[in-house]
């Protein structure tokens, strides 16, 4: 049986800086202007840690996250699952798509 969904990693675009978490193995820090790519959609913020072992990170300050040119979401904390495709946002977030406008403190 074949998985109907192709397992993808998370790719890092750009990050001013980056290095080994110190204390967490298979853990990145990165800082300033970082990129994250995942399928089709891009997420930036000012910093972040990157999980290798769950494909997952948790990004911090001035998060963006475009999907094509139909979502627009902004919030002050993202942390994104990539296996399951998921994310927990909080912190002044406003959501924009083509049929939807929605400002919150937390999304799932």
């Amino acid at each position: 049986k074949e998985d109907s969904v192709k397992q993808s990693k998370i790719k890092i675009i750009h990050a001013d800086e980056g290095s080994p978490h110190p204390s967490f193995a298979n853990t990145h820090l990165l800082s300033g202007n970082v990129i994250f790519e995942h399928d089709s959609t891009k997420m930036y913020c000012d910093s972040a840690y990157f999980y290798l072992d769950s494909n997952s990170f948790e990004a911090f300050s001035n998060v963006r996250v475009n999907k094509g040119d139909s979502i627009r979401l902004k919030s002050d904390t993202l942390f994104y699952h990539g296996i399951e495709r998921t994310a927990d946002l909080n912190g002044n977030i406003v959501y924009d798509d083509k049929k939807m406008h929605m400002v919150t403190e937390s999304l799932h």
